[in-house]
């Protein structure tokens, strides 16, 4: 499908310092019939501009697009550093989550590019770990194998298509642990994610030669009419960015807070919510810490179009050395971010759950993940040492942190 040209984003450099971004719809996208809002809670329909009142360098669901950790190592090795977030949006592959892209002006389309077919990834491989090494690109791929820019992350990645289907490929990283393959760990906690009852993105992984990958289907693309459509896309960063809370306080993420304010958007809100505290019992059980606001998201839902939906989860790793006692990158109840069931329960009521029903999910999610971890592993191809290494991943929820204080006391840990 064409793109629709709906707004202009600036980005001035001054003298000595850079000025807040502006964005601004442009006259026929908010005459147009069918506009929508690229983001309705930050950036809803007027006519007046919009000002970046936070630190990102970029406004609302725009800050989405924006390459992270992989996506500017290529950007700044292919074109230098760049000056401003506009100069990396441009720069990127317009192959960002969502159905943003971005050209120089209003006369310009964005490029486009199909995705590669999946009978490149072995010369991907290759393209990959030139870049992630810092080596040279091998000469005859260099122009042929163009790197997603595009997606968040520190995980080099590029998007295949196959069979009407699109894959985001994940590849190691010299910074992954030589104990076990991230590609498999990711696919088994993903899997027993599954296992528990939660929605995940589509996945597998394959073997090029002696490298392992993770494909994701990816769930912003579908194919239609000889091309691709893309459907909206917020994070749970751009979603919590919105409202008082965040203009009042410096860390403002959290479960609860995510739960009540993905009500305002979505056209499943209960279910959403149920779902999403299913989702952070899990992540505490697995010790997967790295559930950040950019690991949520929200998408376009398909029976309304001006309604959204939790997306699939995704980006769900176990840390190989969980501590004792766990906390969560965003805040999971009136105790901040410690990842125990008295703090569970304390925001339960965020999520359309009495403490009764809260209870029996982390004691479901709990027995599922202990009974299905190890098999879940086995499925994706991990050594009989790698399973035994991830044995300590999965634990029960602690009631309370005062508990392990208490034991680490009495032991002489503090």
């Amino acid at each position: 499908m064409a793109p629709t040209l709906s707004g202009r984003l600036t980005h001035d450099l001054g003298a000595a310092v850079a000025t807040r971004p502006t964005f601004q719809y442009c006259e026929s996208y908010l005459a147009h019939r069918d506009g929508m809002a690229i983001d309705p809670l930050g950036l809803p329909l007027r006519e007046a501009p919009f000002v970046e009142m936070g630190n990102a360098g970029a406004i609302g669901a725009i800050e989405d697009a924006l390459p992270e950790h992989w996506g500017r190592h290529v950007i700044d090795r292919a074109y230098g550093q760049q000056s401003s977030p506009v100069d990396y949006l441009l720069k990127s592959q317009q192959d960002h989550v969502g159905h943003l892209a971005f050209s120089e002006s209003a006369e310009q389309l964005p490029e486009w590019l199909d995705p590669w077919d999946r009978s490149w990834l072995q010369d991907a491989c290759r393209v990959v770990s030139a870049l992630d090494l810092h080596r040279p690109l091998p000469p005859e791929l260099e122009r042929q194998l163009l790197p997603n820019t595009g997606l968040g992350g520190a995980r080099p990645k590029i998007t295949v298509a196959d069979g009407g289907q699109q894959f985001l490929v994940k590849f190691p990283s010299r910074r992954d642990s030589p104990e076990v393959p991230m590609a498999r760990l990711e696919a088994a906690a993903l899997t027993l994610a599954n296992r528990c009852g939660i929605r995940t993105v589509v996945h597998e992984v394959v073997s090029i030669a002696d490298t392992d990958l993770l494909l994701v289907r990816r769930f912003d693309r579908t194919a239609c009419d000889g091309g691709w459509t893309r459907d909206a896309f917020l994070s749970a960063r751009t979603l919590l960015a919105n409202g008082e809370a965040a203009q009042r306080y410096s860390f403002f993420g959290s479960y609860p807070r995510f739960a009540r304010e993905l009500g305002r958007l979505s056209a499943r809100g209960p279910a959403d919510r149920r779902e999403l505290f299913r989702r952070m019992v899990f992540n505490a059980v697995i010790g997967n810490g790295d559930d950040h606001d950019r690991n949520h998201g929200m998408l376009a839902d398909e029976e309304r179009p001006d309604a959204f939906r939790l997306a699939p989860a995704y980006d769900i790793v176990p840390a190989l050395r969980p501590p004792r006692l766990r906390q969560q990158a965003l805040g999971v109840g009136d105790l901040g971010a410690w990842s125990t069931r008295e703090n569970m329960l304390s925001a339960a009521t965020s999520f359309d759950l009495d403490e009764a029903s809260a209870s029996a999910v982390i004691n479901e999610v709990e027995e599922a993940a202990i009974d299905q971890w190890t098999q879940s592993c086995r499925d994706q191809g991990l050594s009989a040492a790698a399973v035994s290494a991830l044995a300590a991943c999965v634990q029960r929820i602690p009631d309370s942190h005062l508990d392990h204080n208490r034991s680490d006391l009495a032991r002489g840990h503090l």
